[in-house]
């Protein structure tokens, strides 16, 4: 039996809209994270210098796998490939956002 094409109109709003309210979800996680993390620091006595972009990769990794999860709970069916792409979607998204300002930091050799 044939899909309308409604049906199959509202199965791509819906994966989109999953795709969507998940990354925006595991971006909102990332800067919570962010904030926290920055608070430490600002109480902290010493800063670890080299342990900075480790721990911002980590908690952007931790953040596109939120967003990946939250996507697929509300995907339900296919939640993992619209998961893998809300996780990539963010990442990417943080990844150009980080990219300017590691290219033009003061400490880089040209």
């Amino acid at each position: 039996m044939r899909k309308s094409r409604g049906v199959e109109k509202r199965e791509w709003v819906t994966a989109l809209r999953a795709v969507v309210l998940g990354t925006v979800g595991g971006a909102w996680l990332f800067f919570l994270l962010l904030v926290a993390s920055a608070y430490a620091f600002v109480t902290m006595k010493k800063i670890p210098q080299a342990a900075v972009p480790i721990i911002i990769l980590f908690l952007s990794a931790l953040g596109a796998l939120l967003s990946g999860f939250l996507t697929a709970r509300i995907a339900g069916k296919r939640g993992l490939p619209l998961g893998a792409c809300s996780g990539l979607l963010l990442f990417l998204l943080l990844l150009l956002q980080g990219s300017p300002s590691a290219l033009l930091s003061p400490g880089r050799e040209q």
